[in-house]
């Protein structure tokens, strides 16, 4: 989750490596990330984001139309089959968002106090506090690959926040000697500045 300059909230899932093959033809090598990206002008709650996800794959229209549709089949007003398979898919796609947000409060009623993001000055902060330099971060970056590495220099430079679960913030972290539980406690630090 990434705010930005206008308020909004950039909300960034499904992330994954984008790979490429190889200049000889030979092993895939990654060159980016690619992802699907969502911008809410609400609060970032987990039911905003929910509904922003759902939205942007079912609107209101269609799944009234789903939904009555399925009501008809089953009472026997209607003999769509297809429909059917229509709702299933439709309910395992709820049933993913909802495993892909894991919003379960009782779940994480203890939590772990880790905050989920900082802001940059925060986060740099913390990075000077644990010892690694600024510049150290710059240069680690600029030895990314090519396509990677503007978008990585955009999100160092001018991203307002770092969100802990962001492949960036892992990618570079490994880099530095940062484990699991070594960015958790950065993460932990930062909040408190």
């Amino acid at each position: 989750m990434q705010r930005d300059n206008d308020g909004s909230h950039l909300f960034r899932y499904n992330v994954k490596p984008r790979m490429v093959a190889g200049e000889d033809g030979g092993e895939e090598k990654q060159d980016g990330w690619q992802c699907r990206e969502l911008r809410l002008f609400v609060e970032p709650t987990c039911d905003n984001i929910k509904h922003a996800i759902i939205n942007s794959v079912y609107n209101a229209d269609a799944r009234l139309d789903l939904v009555s549709r399925y009501n008809a089949y089953v009472s026997a007003i209607s003999n769509d089959e297809t429909i059917a398979e229509e709702y299933k898919s439709f309910i395992q796609f709820m049933e993913d968002v909802e495993e892909l947000l894991d919003c379960d409060v009782k779940k994480h009623a203890k939590g772990n106090g880790v905050p989920r993001f900082v802001t940059a000055r925060q986060f740099r902060l913390a990075l000077i506090a644990g010892g690694v330099k600024l510049a150290d971060v710059t240069k680690a970056i600029n030895a990314l690959p090519d396509a990677y590495k503007e978008q990585a220099l955009v999100s160092w430079e001018y991203a307002p926040t770092f969100e802990r679960n962001n492949p960036f913030i892992a990618q570079l972290a490994g880099k530095f000697g940062f484990t699991d539980a070594t960015l958790d406690k950065l993460f932990i630090e930062a909040d408190k500045l």
